[in-house]
């Protein structure tokens, strides 16, 4: 019976004539394939199977950005994790320009980290540091896509002893063994 009534609210949404937009939303018809008109909030006209909608809410949204190791100037292993923070400004420069904005903003924000953790000594690096140089890094990228109030922060933060794994030139040859040795600090 549940998938009767989605079928049936998904056929109505076909036929529907109008279109809402909240306050907090922006919203692009495209008509034909062809014109792309922006919609301001309130309630427009859309014709059924000529127009497309597309909305999306302008508030601040968060993205996590995983764990990553990167290497600090002095050769120090940083672990370090993150959110990415950032509000829609303009939704046609958004849709012009990212496919999976998402995707995109957070590997965009993780290289940023590991490029500014990269130029800083291990000793003069903090979570506060690492997140205010990399919000630079990325914040004038990201108005090139329609966003706007972009934040990095940094959640995780930890400098860590790290072992290399090193194989023996005899391995399966002469029964050669591996063995772990320390990685320089």
């Amino acid at each position: 019976m549940e998938t009767f009534t989605a079928l049936l609210k998904q056929i109505g949404q076909i036929f529907t004539w109008w279109v809402m937009v909240a306050p907090w939303e922006q919203a692009l018809r495209v008509r034909a394939g062809r014109h792309v008109r922006r919609l301001q909030p309130g309630v427009h006209l859309r014709i059924p199977f000529l127009d497309t909608v597309h909305v999306q809410s302008v508030r601040m949204r968060l993205a996590t950005m995983s764990m990553q190791t990167v290497m600090t100037r002095d050769r120090q292993a940083l672990t370090v994790a993150g959110a990415l923070g950032y509000a829609v400004g303009d939704i046609e420069q958004l849709y012009q320009t990212l496919h999976h904005a998402e995707d995109t903003l957070t590997n965009l924000s993780m290289t940023a980290v590991a490029e500014c953790a990269a130029i800083a000594d291990a000793a003069d690096l903090t979570p506060e540091k690492l997140a205010h140089f990399a919000t630079q890094a990325v914040a004038g990228k990201f108005t090139t896509f329609g966003l706007v109030d972009v934040a990095i922060r940094i959640t995780d933060f930890a400098f860590l002893r790290t072992y290399r794994l090193v194989s023996d030139t005899r391995w399966g040859t002469h029964g050669g063994s591996l063995n772990v040795e320390q990685a320089p600090t």
